[in-house]
């Protein structure tokens, strides 16, 4: 049997997004950089399968690899007068696209786009306006056109309240109006994908040149580093540059206005030199007083809210890392704190935190930011806890300070301080301090991605990913001891 090639609605989308990236998806998909995480995956199939519920009852049309076999199954679903049809799958002149929630009304039918996030993009309105032309094209009477997205503004108390977790927005209005180009524009995009001369799209008109897994593919002729490269200016702004013709480094110091960082960056790559602030450094170090205790927070969000008091994407530690160092090279001593999964983690978590650093002592953390936005909701959410909490808010020193400030800057920081940048840079070659010799989880993301699947590993699995966990949060402190060391060397 002859595999049947369709149009499907994720093509069209890639079109309107980059008409170029969809040519080499079809053309060269070996240039695009491999992105792949399953997380995002799982957690879509977590919203899905709740949304499917939010109208009750409903039947399932099972992915195939073999489309007709979907689109037939859709036949008989629509044929037995099933109210809600989740991925209702239809093909019309070789387009194809599955339905998130096809819903039967009085009058016809409501399609429903399903979404994990809790804010609305401009691209959405494609996205239906693509199945909207398929189905009713197919011969299905569309009385509706909607939008299904989280509400960010739901608190879960109790069992989960699909009514109030989704927002149904009603987009049939502009959607009805867009089917007056959507013919044009799909045809458009056929035509880009089936052309066999490589669609050329200009950097300085790439909507999403930061994001694109083709994004190095489309610069490889530039020279690098290039102006795509200068950390903390703003994407559109590089395009307006590259489009005036800045390029290379050497263009950018000349040319383009950049702030005392920016330049720093430039002037370090292009002369391979070291930027040492040492009374700047100084003035950062006679902040730290010891006894220190150096930590890391590790933490998790939830599309779908698993704990009483959470809303959508509510941030939640549920790991800490603790090095302790009494005195100037004094010995390390370390503590550390990892959630059972599926617990609410923030009690112990706080608890633990308050147990182990007592009050008035100065705390090491990198980019705070991140520690005070956890620690404060624990203080609100814990009274009795709250002045503790806050008194270690209130003696945090952030040893990305330096760094952030270019008071130390080499050019192998390429621009930023993450600690993930920094680390390399100040100990090259040092392999317990090399995040890439970890197993499993070496950065934040990872971890969190981790523990939010835990609850549903066997015990092996479970075992093997908290001892993961834990090695990873103690060499996030264990890299701002050695980081506060070397700052220490600097002035000697």
């Amino acid at each position: 049997m002859v595999a049947m090639h369709f149009f499907t609605k994720s093509k069209y989308i890639t079109a309107v997004k980059c008409p170029k990236a969809l040519w080499l998806s079809e053309h060269k998909p070996e240039a695009a950089e491999d992105t792949f995480n399953e997380h995002p995956l799982a957690e879509g199939v977590e919203v899905g399968e709740l949304a499917r519920r939010y109208f009750g009852e409903y039947e399932f049309v099972e992915y195939r690899s073999n489309l007709m076999e979907m689109v037939k199954e859709t036949e008989r679903l629509l044929a037995s007068g099933a109210a809600v049809i989740a991925e209702a799958s239809f093909i019309y002149n070789g387009l194809f696209c599955s339905v998130d929630l096809l819903r039967k009304t009085s009058l016809g039918y409501e399609i429903i786009e399903v979404k994990s996030g809790t804010k609305i993009k401009d691209i959405y309105k494609d996205d239906i306006a693509f199945q909207y032309y398929v189905l009713s094209s197919s011969g299905l009477n569309i009385t509706g056109a909607y939008l299904m997205h989280l509400n960010k503004n739901y608190i879960r108390n109790g069992g989960l309240d699909l009514q109030e977790l989704f927002i149904l927005t009603d987009y049939t209005e502009g959607i009805v109006s867009e089917q007056k180009y959507i013919v044009k524009k799909i045809q458009y995009a056929r035509n880009i994908a089936e052309q066999n001369n490589e669609i050329e799209v200009s950097l300085s008109d790439c909507p999403n040149i930061k994001e694109c897994v083709f994004s190095a593919y489309c610069k490889k002729e530039l020279p690098s580093p290039s102006i795509f490269d200068i950390a903390g200016m703003r994407n559109d702004k590089k395009q307006k540059y590259f489009a005036d013709g800045v390029e290379s480094f050497e263009d950018v110091l000349y040319k383009a206005k950049l702030n005392e960082a920016q330049t720093k960056q430039v002037k370090a790559e292009l002369n391979d030199v070291e930027y040492i602030e040492k009374e700047s450094i100084k003035a950062f170090l006679d902040k730290v007083k010891y006894p220190v205790y150096y930590i890391d927070f590790e933490s998790v969000k939830y599309a779908v809210p698993r704990f009483d008091g959470i809303n959508p994407y509510k941030e939640i530690p549920f790991q800490f890392s603790i090095h302790v160092q009494d005195c100037e090279n004094g010995d390390l001593k370390h503590y550390s704190f990892l959630a059972d999964a599926g617990r609410d983690p923030r009690r112990e978590f706080a608890e633990k935190l308050c147990e182990i650093i007592p009050k008035n002592v100065n705390c090491i953390v990198y980019h705070k930011s991140a520690e005070i936005r956890m620690l404060m909701p624990l203080a609100e959410m814990f009274p009795d806890l709250r002045e503790h909490l806050l008194n270690i808010c209130e003696n945090i020193v952030d040893i990305e300070e330096p760094f952030r400030k270019k008071d130390y800057y080499c050019k192998a920081m390429k621009g930023l301080s993450s600690v993930k940048v920094v680390l390399p840079a100040l100990f090259p070659n040092c392999p317990e301090l090399d995040y890439n010799n970890l197993e499993g989880a070496n950065n934040g993301l990872a971890a969190s991605h981790a523990f939010w699947g835990m609850d549903k590993m066997s015990e092996d699995e479970k075992e093997k990913t908290r001892k993961e966990l834990l090695e990873y949060c103690k060499l996030d402190t264990f890299a701002m001891v050695k980081i506060h060391e070397k700052l220490k060397i600097i002035l000697d």
